[in-house]
């Protein structure tokens, strides 16, 4: 298996690192194989609202607008009848 070594690492992230790899009951290298992970998808996928955004900004929704929650309505099914 491939091995990656950081050189050069502040202590204080070393430190945060070991802290969060004990709390969460896994090893460093666990934990930064993790963050790697999670880096680089979240870097193929956009985000669910970026997704959102680009969806509607064809139909004239831009930057500025925002898209209203509908807090407190009722949920109604929809009805196919004809």
């Amino acid at each position: 298996m491939p091995q990656l070594n950081l050189n050069n690492i502040e202590p204080e992230l070393h430190v945060q690192l070991c802290e969060i790899a004990k709390e969460e009951g896994r090893s460093v290298e666990e934990l930064v194989q993790t963050i790697l992970r999670n880096a680089i998808a979240a870097k193929q996928e956009p985000h669910l609202a970026t997704r959102l955004a680009n969806r509607f900004s064809m139909i004239g929704l831009n930057g500025d607008e925002q898209i209203e929650e509908m807090k407190g309505q009722e949920v109604r099914s929809p009805s196919f009848d004809q």
